[in-house]
């Protein structure tokens, strides 16, 4: 099998291929040229070469080296259907702006460099077989993205993507209808310099996979550990519910306090083994936090959401302009099963 594509056009030569070791510095370069802005190398590191489960990534290189378009994503484990499979999260995709009169349409390097991730990482996906690379790692059922409404209209359009049905939720609690402060909660903190109960953690996980059909990503306590307290420049908190009489987790959130908003934290993640568990958790932040606004975006099917509103969020019109995007791609598998992939904020990388 092929381990790149020859791409030749009137302004010169270009290669799709796999990211090989050395390939960084010059992903920094055309990166810092693409956003116009520095990149954080600490946290590009932690993002794709300290995650658990790895990344992949493809490129598509100008004669001089340079990254004409990078297209990538980060691997998660997911809990489908009781099955243990690859999820690819979708990051970081661009094209450096010397050689986007060579990108747009099908005949586009980003499009044929896209639809050689696609075909390369992914176990099935209805793109002909001549844009397959050789690869060793092992091919993700599924993969998805948190795009703006321009790359996802582009993604629709020409690379597969497929908006989640129903949608995104989003609520807001506002520290006027606080909650009267009551001692019936048994609630801790984890900050990141404190050991995070690991044992607890994937116990509450165990207990409630089954309960998050039919998928997720699976949230143990290895997801945890490198997504909140391993991810460097930024400040999470790990809120628990324990059970008082058998020291084992009910429920757990993961809050951040928004740049620049003194008094405005944001849920990031959250796990309960019931409803009633994640509504006094959620009561026992607004009542304890002196927050004055708290916000939290989940998949508009998660089976929780309704709780928010039991514990005094709003729904409101979601700020941020995302469009939560996928495919479903094994053989024999509805496209449409996408949408009952159950998500919080914490599947992107947006917080």
């Amino acid at each position: 099998m092929r381990t790149e594509l020859v791409q030749n056009t009137s302004k010169g030569r270009f290669v799709i291929r796999p990211a090989e070791p050395g390939d960084e510095n010059k992903i920094f370069i055309s990166w810092e040229q693409a956003f116009n802005k520095k990149i954080d190398r600490e946290t590009w590191r932690w993002k794709y070469h300290t995650n658990p489960q790895g990344c992949r990534t493809m490129l598509c290189l100008a004669e001089n080296g340079e990254v004409a378009v990078h297209y990538a994503a980060q691997v998660y484990k997911i809990n489908f259907g009781g099955t243990e499979k690859l999820a690819l999260h979708l990051t970081d995709n661009f094209s450096h702006p010397k050689y986007r009169w060579a990108l747009g349409g099908k005949t586009g390097l980003f499009v044929k460099t896209s639809w050689a991730f696609l075909k390369t990482y992914l176990e099935d996906i209805p793109i002909e077989s001549g844009f397959e690379l050789y690869s060793s790692l092992p091919k993700a059922h599924f993969h998805y993205g948190f795009p703006g409404i321009r790359h996802y209209r582009l993604g629709a359009k020409l690379m597969y993507y497929r908006r989640f049905n129903p949608g995104t939720l989003y609520v807001k609690f506002q520290g006027e209808l606080r909650a009267e402060r009551k001692k019936k909660f048994t609630l801790y903190r984890c900050k990141a310099a404190e050991p995070i109960p690991a044992g607890k953690i994937d116990k509450l996980w165990r207990k409630v996979a089954n309960k998050c059909s039919p998928f997720s990503v699976i949230r143990d306590y290895s997801f945890l550990k490198w997504r909140y307290f391993s991810k460097p420049g930024h400040d999470y908190t790990l809120y628990c519910l324990e059970k008082r009489l058998f020291g084992s987790i009910a429920a757990w959130l993961i809050f951040t306090w928004k740049a620049g908003e003194d008094r405005s934290l944001c849920i990031v993640d959250f796990l309960a083994e019931t409803d009633s568990a994640l509504k006094m958790l959620l009561q026992g932040l607004t009542a304890f936090s002196n927050a004055e606004t708290i916000e939290c975006w989940c998949s508009a099917n998660h089976p929780q959401r309704h709780i928010f509103a039991q514990a005094g969020f709003m729904q409101e019109e979601e700020p941020l302009g995302i469009v939560p995007c996928t495919r479903c791609d094994q053989t024999g598998v509805s496209p449409d099963k996408a949408d009952e992939f159950i998500w919080t904020m914490g599947d992107a990388d947006l917080f």
